[in-house]
């Protein structure tokens, strides 16, 4: 399996972005707050603030994760690359019906029965050596 890790670069701006999420959410909690505190309806004392402390939550988290993409030697992967025998995809077996290794084999199926047909045109001076050379190199290509 393959990954891909982010940037120490972007992961230490994103952990800036958190740190600023953070602010602004103590901020708006803090104002809101006070804002509302005479408000007639006690739902509105205690909704507006709770985006504030949405903010807050996850400028927590994005700077804990941000700052160990950015500081520790074994970054979290963003996106795993890995092949049909590691693990299957899921979503490939809900659209097309088979599993990828399933695909693998279909397609190399295919280019079988393909070079079989061009075999027997040549055998039968359907075509000539040269363009059976260039067929076949063309077929093959494609795996």
């Amino acid at each position: 399996m393959l990954s891909v890790k982010p940037g120490r670069g972007p992961s230490a701006m994103s952990a800036v972005g958190g740190i600023i999420g953070v602010a602004f959410g103590i901020f708006w909690t803090v104002t809101v707050f006070e804002a509302t505190k005479g408000a007639p309806f006690p739902l509105v004392h205690t909704f507006f603030p709770f985006f504030g402390i949405l903010f807050i939550v996850f400028g927590i988290a994005t700077v804990i994760y941000s700052l160990t993409n950015t500081v520790s030697r074994d970054r979290m992967s963003v996106v795993d690359i890995t092949t049909g025998e590691e693990e299957s995809d899921p979503i490939s077996r809900l659209i097309v019906g088979v599993e990828p290794r399933a695909q693998e084999q279909a397609h190399s199926e295919n280019i079988e029965g393909r070079l079989a047909k061009l075999e027997s045109l040549l055998e039968e001076h359907a075509i000539t050596n040269a363009e059976y050379l260039e067929q076949r190199k063309r077929i093959l290509e494609e795996i």
